[in-house]
Parts: structure tokens; sequence; C-alpha cells
């Protein structure tokens, strides 16, 4: 999924979890959104940018506010890479 928002952040490169992650702002829907790519194994981003759970049972990392994007942003450095999708479970996955 290709964004057309505006880029807020860059995309922060997370090795260890295999991916990049930017800061977004989606004038369209008025949210903002934290999205993610994978990283290939030469380093590079592979640039197929989505967000964050949004499945059955998960809420997504899209938000209403600049702030509740940015905390969850910068919450990713400390989030390991197998606990990022319960970060985003409702109900009894939580």
């Amino acid at each position: 999924m290709e964004s057309d928002g505006e880029i807020l952040e860059e995309p922060q490169r997370f090795e260890d979890k295999g991916l990049a992650v930017r800061l977004i702002y989606v004038k369209e829907r008025y949210k903002y959104r934290v999205e993610y790519s994978p990283l290939l194994k030469n380093g590079e981003i592979e640039g197929n940018w989505g967000v964050f759970g949004g499945s059955v049972g998960y809420t997504c990392s899209e938000y209403n506010t600049e702030e509740e994007a940015r905390q969850f942003y910068n919450k990713l450095e400390e989030i390991p890479a197998d606990e990022i999708l319960d970060h985003f479970a409702v109900g009894e996955k939580q």
C-alpha cells in the first residue's frame, strides 16, 4: 500500500526488526499514520508502506492526532519485533 500523505518523519531503520518506519499525515482522511516497510537483505527499504495491525481483532497504526501517532512512533524502538502486533490487539488478544 503506497500512501500519498505528507511525510512528517523520514524513514527510520530498525535493522533488528527488519523494517523501516515513517510518520505521515493523510490530508484526505485527516489522519496521522505510522507506516512500515520491510528492509531488503541488501539494507534497502522495500518501499511498500502499510500500517501496523488492522486485520480482524486488531486496531491499526492510524491516529486522529499527531501526538498519538508520535507516541507510538517514538515507542517503536523499545518494542520487541515479536510484540509489535500485540500492541494493537483488542479484546482477549491483549
